[in-house]
């Protein structure tokens, strides 16, 4: 489909064809960055709670939100606060980009009826 639409492979032609306004290299970046920052983090956040609990070994359902001392957000605001203060301190370029989707009301994690629990979505 992709090759007789004039795209070079299938991810291209997708982009285009779900009017994404970021490119398959800036998925590449937040992935980099996910692994640079997050998974550290993360892990070491799994060792703590596999000491603490005694766990043998961890793994990533060992930890749910409940078992941290306290929420880490009380609101939709809070939440996108804190979102956008770990991007200010990891990376500009992402920073930047949730700032502009922030400001054009692009992001919808507030609950309501009919959307699951804890569900978000970013147009």
């Amino acid at each position: 489909i992709a090759l007789h639409a004039g795209f070079n492979n299938y991810g291209e032609y997708a982009f285009k064809q779900k009017n994404r306004d970021y490119s398959i290299d800036d998925c590449y970046k937040l992935h980099e960055s996910i692994e640079k920052y997050v998974v550290p983090i993360w892990k070491r956040i799994g060792s703590l709670s596999k000491k603490n609990h005694g766990f043998k070994t961890y793994r990533p359902w060992d930890l749910t939100p409940c078992n941290l001392p306290k929420a880490p957000f009380q609101n939709a605001i809070d939440l996108l606060n804190g979102v956008e203060e770990i991007f200010r301190k990891t990376d500009l370029y992402f920073y930047e980009k949730f700032i502009h989707i922030r400001k054009a009301g692009l992001i919808d994690v507030e609950e309501r009826e009919n959307k699951a629990p804890g569900a978000a979505c970013f147009t």
